[in-house]
């Protein structure tokens, strides 16, 4: 949409420590149930999957003491990947629904024991040859919780397969200056 208005398109790929391994399961089943609407023997056997589990870690001929595994996804689970998606599909939602700035996604994510892992987080602009001109030096992610009413909202693309966030950029928001 903004690029058939000849504006340019910031999408913000954000990478997260440990994502998979830092899913609360309490968080988890509360979603699939008010957000899916699982209810009775379904959520059951999702809570069976998720809890109880335990873990060791072997190295060469050392293995470590069973212990238990009190958050997380499945890794390598066909589920693994979909129940990551549901778990933060609020994020997407609270973007979309408001001017949102990144120390307010920081503070969702702190909210959810999820850590971003800003060295991996990364933009790509996109633009047409004839779109405004506009300075970008470095990371999006470098404005340190600084809003500016005059910023273009942040809106959500997709809620389901990616956490994937694009922020137009119009002439007002060509004061946009990355250090």
């Amino acid at each position: 949409m903004a690029l058939d208005n000849k504006c340019p398109v910031l999408l913000v790929l954000l990478d997260l420590f440990a994502a998979f391994d830092t899913v609360d399961h309490a968080i988890l089943l509360s979603r699939l149930e008010h957000l899916v609407g699982l209810r009775g023997t379904v959520l059951n056997w999702f809570s069976s999957f998720l809890t109880d589990r335990t873990f060791s870690v072997s190295i060469g001929d050392c293995t470590s003491n069973i212990a238990p595994l009190i958050s997380g996804v499945p890794q390598g689970s066909t589920l693994a990947p979909l129940l990551f998606s549901l778990y933060i599909a609020p994020l997407a939602a609270i973007i979309a629904n408001h001017n949102i700035c990144y120390s307010q996604i920081l503070q969702w994510l702190y909210q959810n024991f999820l850590q971003l892992n800003e060295s991996k987080t990364e933009y790509i602009l996109f633009r047409l040859d004839s779109s405004p001109d506009f300075n970008l030096c470095t990371s999006v992610l470098y404005l340190s919780g600084f809003c500016h009413p005059q910023w273009p909202e942040i809106q959500k693309t997709s809620m389901w397969s990616y956490l994937m966030i694009v922020l137009p950029i119009s002439k007002a928001a060509t004061m946009f200056v990355f250090m």
